[in-house]
């Protein structure tokens, strides 16, 4: 028995080391992608924990090769780097060098998702996107970008030096200090480039610009005849306030275009019905999340309370960990700029000088259109071309790398209306061709254009770099130390005639020939309000000559205007405010007329007791507003009994009317026929809608309300902050904020203010900032997420530029050292 025991140990010890091998390489089902196995997270010397044991700075200088001369580096206790060159060139060196210690893994994995290559590394669960994004044709893009910019010495030294300088520091890194993302997905970071710079470009421009209802509004079409469409689906609301002021003159220099469009309305001014049948399945179909957009606006000095003119910017973008912005703050010769940027781009994207800001938001007009081909063969290899004849369709060959299996091949067929993205019979856009202008006639110069806005001071200047923008399109807001604001609606657009593009073209439509000159694109400076604002509503009244379509917001336009107009001495501190602002019209417009029309008989507690909420209700979204999600639920239910004419027996992609319409028809028309719903035999009016919609969503709100940790509206909403590459762990989910799409403070989900910045052009320009974020890309440094708490409370962070490294107090100082050129 004694001779056992030891055997008896031995066993049990190997048994405990199996269980503990197995546990530490076990990944735990949390989240869309798990967290991470044990072991390699808990490594102590590869780990999570040696990830975070490195810092981005150093006691001694780095000497690096390619730099040219010394580069001062000033860390602020808020790990925001003030980076001081004697070149641009050795500028952007720097700023590729220090992104690429704090965002490596962001950097690469937004450029592989761009460009169709997350599969290498994560292997088949990303296929059908990769093989989305090879088939629109991103990849090809950015080759044609490349190219340009190597034409143009000094736009690819720029691009170049700041890939140099990302490629500094991956020579740096050996295999136990890659970001921890590298470690859990065992590959390596590979070397940067111009060309990823130009795909990390194409990214966001697909996330802004990239809007295609063609497909939905051509079955709605189909579905409910064109009169009643035209009625539910207007190009824009009765109530809309443009982002150019009423009243502002516009160039008509293309009178080729106006002459067609006149003659156009003349002879015909319905568009053909397609008759198509289209495919009864919806995979892939995507639409815009809601809430994507921005807020910006600019206000004059004579209406501010110091003299000087403000600026302000909140892009409205998904919220990530790391954040989608790096803040930095850049100097070098006459350039001092503070302000975010993408990583992966040289430069500030959003920020100010020491004579002007600017500030974007997208613009939303569509620049995406898709054709339904006319073949001429049984194989779809022949085609019928706009002018009526006969084209042959080409093939692009395709191959994806993927993790753990064999390359995947593939082609897609290409037309001169663009590549047949999707073939799947279960797609609604199999077999159309997508005509995206971004990738149809790729520029060069979006980074020109924001390089240029770095240095703008004057009105010329701002014009002037404005005009270079075409893609993404965008609403850039100017102010100065002058005292001068400007907005211009930035981008390249169509050249077309009235309706094309809100459906689905095909080869006998007339087609959109080419693009609106820049001169020709609108531009306020200086009104008589003064004051300029966006919200991604729609751009013009209808004295702009030009016929465009787009997806435009309705809500935040109008509470912006409310409190620009009628507002006076105008503060830095109101702008947060305003920016904070979780005032929705819609239920300020419409809970009256809603309450007003209850039936409270037979009515339970719990339901008089939601009443009572609505009527005392000031119509903000706080993170406790009961009555915000009692409206919500109230308005989602009034409108699927409204709209069930738009039921479809598929469920496939159909419009819905914006909010804005049904409240309208609920004010103003309660004996609609738009009420009646087609399955009873009752005829319904408005009122019979509001009240069985009530108390069909009694027992729902209650249960919101008594359930979760977070209070009622913050647990509805689901304020949050994703990871990169959504792994769960890594990500911020406890977050109690208020705001809804369609307040100004636009949160919903982990889409919202993704970068607040409020400018004072003061003689030393200061600036309140926060974002959802840190400046760290590590998870669990502490710089990782160390604004999110900052920025869920509605505070800031003050700035302001420093031109020398030598201004900076000793107490903001967190770390300062030089980068020297190294050995090549």
């Amino acid at each position: 028995m004694s001779n056992g025991r030891p055997w008896a140990k031995l066993m049990a010890t190997l048994a405990a080391c199996v269980a503990w091998w197995a546990l530490l390489s076990f990944s735990l089902p949390i989240g869309e992608t798990g967290a991470p196995p044990l072991g390699k997270f808990l490594n102590p010397l590869e780990g999570f924990y040696r990830n975070n044991a490195l810092e981005y700075y150093t006691e001694d200088d780095l000497h690096l090769p390619g730099l040219r001369a010394p580069v001062e580096v000033v860390y602020d206790n808020r790990l925001v780097p003030h980076i001081y060159a004697s070149t641009p060139g050795d500028l952007y060196y720097a700023q590729g060098y220090i992104q690429a210690q704090h965002r490596l893994f962001q950097l690469d994995l937004t450029s592989r998702s761009a460009d169709g290559r997350l599969s290498e590394v994560v292997g088949p669960s990303t296929l059908e996107l990769d093989r989305t994004r090879k088939r629109i044709g991103a990849s090809v893009a950015a080759d044609a970008i490349d190219s340009m910019w190597r034409q143009d010495v000094d736009s690819y030294a720029q691009v170049q030096r700041y890939a140099d300088g990302v490629n500094a520091y991956i020579a740096t890194l050996q295999p136990h200090d890659y970001p921890i993302e590298y470690k859990l997905l065992g590959f390596s970071p590979e070397a940067w480039s111009p060309r990823k710079t130009a795909l990390v470009a194409l990214s966001m421009a697909f996330t802004l610009n990239a809007h295609h209802e063609d497909v939905a509004a051509t079955r709605t079409r189909e579905l409910l005849g064109e009169d009643r469409f035209a009625e539910l689906f207007p190009d824009r609301s009765p109530n809309d306030e443009p982002i150019i002021p009423r009243g502002t003159e516009f160039l008509r220099g293309d009178t080729a275009l106006l002459r067609s469009a006149d003659q156009y309305r003349l002879e015909d001014t319905r568009l053909p019905t397609l008759g198509l049948s289209l495919p009864s399945g919806a995979n892939g179909y995507m639409p815009s999340p809601e809430g994507i957009g921005s807020n910006n606006w600019a206000i004059a000095p004579h209406r501010t309370a110091n003299g000087y003119a403000l600026l302000a910017n909140d892009p409205h973008l998904s919220l990530t960990l790391p954040s989608i912005w790096f803040e930095s703050e850049l100097h070098t010769g006459g350039l001092h700029v503070h302000g975010v940027n993408l990583p992966g781009v040289p430069g500030v994207t959003i920020g100010f000088n020491e004579q002007a800001a600017w500030g974007v938001t997208n613009v939303g007009v569509d620049v995406l259109d898709w054709h339904a081909l006319d073949f001429e063969d049984a194989g779809h290899t022949r085609y019928r071309t706009a002018d009526g004849s006969v084209a042959t369709v080409t093939h692009r060959p395709i191959r994806i790398k993927v993790k753990g299996e064999a390359d995947v091949l593939d082609t897609v067929a290409v037309t001169e209306f663009g590549p047949i993205v999707y073939t799947s019979p279960d797609d609604y856009r199999q077999g159309l061709a997508m005509d995206w202008l971004t990738v149809r006639e790729p520029s060069a110069q979006t980074i020109e254009a924001f390089l240029g806005l770095n240095r703008a001071h004057s009105l010329t200047d701002f014009v002037s770099a404005a005009q270079q923008l075409e893609w993404p399109a965008q609403n850039i807001v100017f102010a100065n130390r002058t005292g001068d604001i400007a907005l211009r609606v930035s981008g390249k657009f169509p050249r077309r005639l009235p309706g094309q593009g809100k459906f689905i073209l095909t080869a006998s439509d007339p087609r959109s020939s080419g693009t609106l000159a820049p001169s020709q694109n609108p531009l306020a400076v200086n009104p008589e309000q003064g004051y300029l604002a966006s919200t991604n509503q729609v751009s013009t009244d209808n004295s702009y000559p030009y016929y465009y379509l787009g997806n435009f917001e309705h809500t935040r336009s109008r509470r912006i205007n409310e409190l620009l107009s009628t507002g006076t001495a105008f503060t830095p501190a109101q702008m947060k405010e305003y920016q904070l602002d979780d005032h929705y019209v819609t239920a300020a417009d419409l809970t009256p007329s809603l309450l007003s029309l209850i039936d409270r008989k037979g009515l339970g507690q719990s339901s008089l007791g939601q009443l009572a909420l609505l009527e005392s209700w000031d119509y903000h979204y706080k993170a406790d507003a009961v009555a915000a999600v009692i409206f919500e639920e109230w308005m989602d239910a009034i409108a699927q009994l409204t709209w069930d004419e738009l039921d479809t027996a598929d469920g496939g992609p159909i419009l819905q009317p914006d909010r804005w319409l049904l409240s309208q028809l609920l004010k103003q028309d309660p004996l609609s026929p738009y009420f009646d719903i087609e399955a009873t035999t009752e005829r319904e009016v408005a009122k019979d809608i509001v009240n069985r919609a009530f108390r069909d969503i009694t027992d729902q709100v209650a249960a919101i309300d008594n359930n979760g940790d977070r209070p009622a509206w913050a647990q509805y909403n689901d304020p949050h902050v994703s990871h990169i590459a959504r792994i769960a762990p890594f990500g911020r989910s406890d977050l109690s904020s208020g705001g809804r799409a369609g307040t100004l403070n636009a949160q919903r989900g982990d889409v919202g203010p993704s970068w607040r910045m409020v400018v004072e052009l003061s003689p030393q320009p200061s600036a309140m900032v926060v974002y959802p974020g840190g400046q760290s890309g590590r998870p669990g440094h502490p710089h990782y997420d160390d604004f999110v708490d900052e920025w869920a409370d509605g505070r800031y962070f003050e700035t302001t530029l420093l031109s020398k490294a030598d201004d900076h107090a000793e107490a903001d100082v967190k770390h300062q050292f030089m980068l020297q050129p190294g050995a090549e």
